[in-house]
C-alpha cells in the first residue's frame, strides 16, 4: 500500500489566502440564502426543544453586560430565571453565550442570532477547505464545504439558535492544530490544540470528543515516537486548567439531562440509530465510501503501512464524535454528527478521488488524462449524488407562538408589572417559544416588567427530562386557586402539543378556565409545528382585569 500512501499524502501547495477566504464567504452567502428559503428569519424559536433556552440565556448574558454589570452574575441569573424561566446556564457551558451575547449588544434582535449561525457556516466552510485541499484538491475541498452547508442536518442547526456549529468550529480548529503538530511537532501547536479543545468543551460538553483525537491519530499514523516528546504532554494542560473546573462544577446539573438508560443498554440503542443516521444524513454513497476508506486504512495498518496524517486526524475526529454519541446518554439526535460532518465528506470525496486515479493508472485509454480531472469528476459525482439523495431543503416550521405573545402584549405590556403574571401551558418547545418571544419582544427587561410562569413547573412536578411527572392539583377548583396564589392574570394554553408529549395538566388548564366565570377566552391563534402538527393556542384573561388591561388608555402628550 506504499504507492497509495504516496498518492494520498502528496503535498499540494498551500491554497492562496483569497481562495480560502472566498470559500468561507461563499458558504456564508449560501447559508444566508438557505436560511431565507427555509423561512428561518420569520419562524418562532421552536425549531428544537433547546432553541429557546439558548436564545434566552444569550439574552440574559447580554442584559447582564448592559444593565447589571458589575453586580453578582449568579444573583442576576436567578432573578432572570424567575421572570423568564428558560435560562439554561449550568446545564450548558458558558462559551456559546459569551459569543452570542456580543452579537446582541447592538440590539436584542433574534435576527442577530440567526445571522450569527450563517457566519458560523462561513467559518466552517473556510476550515473545511483548509483541512481538505491536500486530500481532495482545491476544487474538491471547495465543493465539500458547499455540500456541508447544504446538508439538511446543517441547515436545521443553522436555522436555529443552537451551539452545534460553534462547537464544530472549535473542534475543527483543534484538529487543524493537531494536524500541524503531527507534521511539525512543537509546543505551540500542542498548546493550541489544548486551548481549542478547552473552548469546545466550554461551548458544549460534547467537546470531550477531542480527547480521542491524539491517541487515535497516533495509532493510525504510526507516530508513537511523539509520546517521547515533552511537547506532546502539553496538549491536555489548557483543558485541565480552563475546562475541568467548569466540568466539575456543572456535573450535578448535566446529570439531570441524561437518559435513564445507561451503559451497554444505551450503546445497543444508539448504535443502530447512528448507523442508519449516517446514511440518512450523508447519503448511501458517502456511507459506502466511508466503509471502503476505513477498510483500506485498517488493511494498511495490518501491513504496517500507516495512514497519512491528514486521513488519520479526520478519522480520529469521527471516532471521537461517534464515541461520545454512543456512550454519553444525552439522547439520540443526528445533529450530534455535525462536528464530524466535514470529516465524513472529505474522506468520502478523497476515497472517490483515489479510486478514479487508480483506474486511470490501470487503463491505457486514460493514460493521457490528468489526475486533476479525476479528482474534479469524482468530487462532482459525489456531491451531486449526495445532494440528490439527502435533499437540500430543511424548512423551519414554527409559528403561532410569537403571534400569541403579540396578542397578549397588545393589552398587557404597560400593565404587566402592575397586574399579574402570565402562565404558559405547553411542552418544552411551546413554553420556550412563548418565553423567548416575550423576552425579546420587550424594549427592556430591566426592572422586570413581565413575569412568565411555566405550567410544567407550577402546575406539575418532574425532573429535567420529565421523569416522575405528577400534577400539583386534584380538581379544577384547586387549579384555579393555584393560579390565584401565583397571581396569574393571563394564560396561554397551547393545544398544538403532540399527543406523545401531552401531559395531564394541558387539557385540565383549558377545561378549568373555560368553565369559570372568572376567566374569559380572549383570542385563539393557530400554531404550526410542521409535519402536520397544528393546533390552537387559547389566550385566557381574568374577567376582573379585562377592563384595565385589555384597552389601556393612550398616553397623552404633556
Amino acid at each position: 500500500m506504499s504507492e497509495s500512501k504516496e498518492q494520498e499524502a502528496v503535498e499540494s501547495p498551500r491554497p492562496k489566502p483569497w481562495v480560502a477566504l472566498g470559500t468561507g464567504l461563499a458558504c456564508l452567502l449560501f447559508a444566508l440564502v438557505l436560511q431565507w428559503s427555509n423561512d428561518a428569519w420569520n419562524a418562532d424559536l421552536a425549531g428544537d426543544p433547546d432553541e429557546a433556552a439558548h436564545a434566552v440565556t444569550s439574552l440574559m448574558v447580554r442584559d447582564y453586560l448592559t444593565d447589571a454589570l458589575p453586580g453578582n452574575p449568579l444573583h442576576y441569573a436567578q432573578d432572570y430565571y424567575e421572570h423568564f424561566p428558560k435560562v439554561a446556564l449550568g446545564h450548558y457551558p458558558p462559551g456559546y453565550y459569551l459569543i452570542t451575547a456580543l452579537a446582541l449588544l447592538p440590539g436584542a434582535e433574534i435576527a442577530a442570532l440567526i445571522a450569527l449561525q450563517a457566519v458560523f457556516c462561513g467559518i466552517l466552510g473556510w476550515q473545511i477547505f483548509l483541512l481538505g485541499h491536500r486530500l481532495t484538491g482545491a476544487f474538491g475541498a471547495w465543493l465539500v464545504a458547499m455540500v456541508f452547508v447544504a446538508l439538511p442536518m446543517v441547515q436545521k442547526v443553522s436555522s436555529c439558535v443552537m451551539s452545534d456549529l460553534l462547537l464544530s468550529i472549535f473542534c475543527l480548529a483543534a484538529v487543524q492544530a493537531w494536524l500541524e503538530y503531527l507534521r511539525r511537532p512543537g509546543a505551540w501547536m500542542a498548546l493550541l490544540f489544548g486551548f481549542m479543545a478547552a473552548a469546545a468543551i466550554l461551548t458544549k460538553g460534547a467537546g470531550l470528543l477531542l480527547a480521542l483525537v491524539p491517541p487515535v491519530s497516533l495509532v493510525l499514523a504510526g507516530e508513537f515516537r511523539l509520546l517521547k516528546k515533552w511537547s506532546f504532554w502539553l496538549a491536555p494542560l489548557p483543558v485541565i486548567v480552563l475546562a475541568a473546573p467548569w466540568m466539575l462544577y456543572s456535573v450535578r446539573f448535566t446529570q439531570e439531562g441524561m437518559s435513564s438508560v445507561r451503559g451497554l443498554a444505551y450503546v445497543m440503542k444508539a448504535a443502530p440509530f447512528y448507523g442508519s443516521g449516517i446514511v440518512q444524513v450523508f447519503g448511501l454513497l458517502v456511507a459506502a465510501l466511508m466503509v471502503i476508506s476505513l477498510l483500506r486504512v485498517l488493511v494498511s495498518l495490518l501491513r504496517r503501512c500507516p495512514a497519512p496524517v491528514d486521513t488519520a486526524v479526520l478519522w480520529a475526529l469521527i471516532a471521537g464524535t461517534l464515541a461520545v454519541a454512543l456512550v454519553v446518554p444525552a439522547g439520540l439526535s443526528t445533529r450530534y454528527l455535525v462536528p464530524a460532518g466535514g470529516a465524513f465528506l472529505l474522506l468520502a470525496f478523497a476515497e472517490c478521488r483515489y479510486w478514479l486515479a487508480f483506474l486511470q493508472r490501470r487503463s491505457s485509454e486514460s493514460a493521457n488524462v490528468s489526475g486533476g480531472w479525476a479528482g474534479a469528476v469524482g468530487a462532482v459525482v459525489v456531491a451531486g449524488v449526495t445532494v440528490a439523495t439527502v435533499g437540500w431543503s430543511a424548512p423551519k416550521v414554527a409559528s403561532g407562538f410569537g403571534e400569541a405573545v403579540t396578542q397578549l402584549e397588545a393589552g398587557t405590556r404597560e400593565a404587566a408589572s402592575e397586574h399579574g403574571a402570565w402562565l404558559v401551558s405547553s411542552d418544552a418547545r411551546g413554553e420556550g417559544a412563548v418565553i423567548a418571544a416575550a423576552a425579546f419582544g420587550l424594549p427592556s427587561r430591566k426592572d422586570w416588567p413581565l413575569t412568565i410562569l411555566r405550567a410544567s413547573k407550577e402546575l406539575s412536578s418532574s425532573d429535567w427530562m420529565g421523569r416522575g411527572y405528577e400534577t400539583q392539583f386534584k380538581s379544577a377548583e384547586e387549579l384555579r386557586q393555584r393560579l390565584d396564589k401565583l397571581k396569574v392574570d393571563c394564560v396561554i394554553a397551547d393545544e398544538s402539543v403532540p399527543a406523545s408529549h401531552a401531559q395531564a395538566h394541558h387539557a385540565k388548564v383549558v377545561e378549568a378556565l373555560s368553565n369559570s366565570s372568572a376567566w374569559s377566552l380572549a383570542k385563539t391563534v393557530t400554531a404550526d409545528r410542521g409535519l402536520g402538527q397544528k393546533g390552537q393556542i387559547k389566550l385566557f384573561r381574568r374577567v376582573e382585569s379585562n377592563a384595565s388591561v385589555a384597552s389601556p388608555e393612550p398616553k397623552r402628550d404633556s
